[in-house]
């Protein structure tokens, strides 16, 4: 195994911010499309895992948009105090 490769693998992670809710639905879609797209067609991704990862990436979505709701709501009130 090749030190310097996971030196420098690490050294990227590192270096890499964390990504935004919106960053992440449209990673996540790129990753689903990537793996349909380069899917073995003799074993295809199972209908229930689609779904689910789908159902997933909705609750995603649902939950930042609660997170900046709440976050518009309590962002007035600190200003009033």
């Amino acid at each position: 195994m090749n030190v310097n490769a996971v030196n420098k693998s690490s050294s990227v992670q590192n270096a890499t911010s964390t990504p935004k809710p919106s960053d992440t639905s449209s990673i996540f879609m790129q990753l689903l499309l990537t793996q349909l797209q380069n899917q073995d067609p003799m074993s295809p991704m199972d209908g229930n895992q689609l779904a689910s990862q789908i159902v997933q990436l909705n609750l995603l979505d649902q939950v930042t948009q609660i997170q900046q709701l709440v976050s518009q709501m309590v962002t007035p009130s600190k200003s009033k105090s």
